[in-house]
């Protein structure tokens, strides 16, 4: 598995590439850098479980890890700010409101900044499941390293990861009758759901790494429709009479 996830943090940061690449093109595109960011977690997720098993347990894979959880709730409010922008490409009036967009994007700065505070101190606790070594919230009793660690420590995601998620879907939602791009915000609501779906399924043998794949994709169609988005409202932009 530790392939499987090095595998997967490579084909994201190709994905993270082509999306730089564009971003290059479309600097003030808000909405796309934002996106990357979030896929930068992501990436950072699956490489460091793949490079656990040759760093091994101990302070140097541990902070790795710690760092990459507080990344990652670090830029999950960020998803707030993206369904702000997505819906002000499309066209929504209120979402255009430069008050608006700097008051949103000032919220999720902040409560990322404060969830790193509140998270950087997490309990983790060493775990290894097929070869791959790592520090998690909970270990689940088929995934100690040591019997003695079999079910330390307590899963708690941050409400504030579970909101943004479900304001981004309502986002898709209202994306699919407001744009001609419907088939991609259709693919989008799918991944969404999917990877909503793919989450709640328990933790157990090879379904630890199930939600994986759909989290690379789900930050891959966060860059996408920014991207086919922002390109919209420039052509729309362009082609109105003066």
């Amino acid at each position: 598995m530790s392939t499987f996830n090095l595998t997967m943090a490579t084909i994201e940061l190709g994905a993270l590439i082509w999306a730089l690449q564009h971003w290059l093109r479309q600097k003030d595109n808000l909405a796309l850098l934002f996106a990357m960011a979030i896929l930068l977690s992501i990436v950072f997720d699956a490489f460091t479980n793949g490079i656990g098993r040759f760093m091994g347990l101990g302070e140097a894979l541990e902070t790795l890890i710690r760092f990459r959880m507080t990344f990652y709730y670090a830029t999950m409010p960020l998803l707030i700010a993206i369904s702000v922008l997505y819906l002000g490409y499309a066209g929504v009036g209120w979402a255009r409101n430069k008050t608006v967009i700097n008051s949103v994007i000032g919220l999720a700065v902040s409560v990322g900044a404060y969830q790193v505070i509140a998270y950087w101190d997490m309990a983790l606790y060493p775990s290894c499941v097929f070869d791959v070594v790592r520090y998690v919230l909970e270990v689940h009793p088929d995934q100690a390293c040591r019997p003695e660690d079999a079910g330390l420590g307590e899963f708690a995601l941050s409400p504030v990861v579970p909101i943004s998620a479900m304001i981004l879907l309502l986002t898709t939602i209202t994306l699919v009758w407001l744009t001609r791009f419907w088939w991609v915000t259709v693919v989008f609501l799918a991944s969404n759901l999917a990877s909503a779906i793919t989450v709640q399924i328990p933790r157990d043998g090879i379904l630890t790494y199930i939600s994986y794949p759909f989290d690379g994709l789900l930050g891959f169609l966060l860059c996408f429709v920014a991207i086919k988005l922002y390109a919209r409202r420039e052509s729309t932009s362009t082609s109105m009479p003066a």
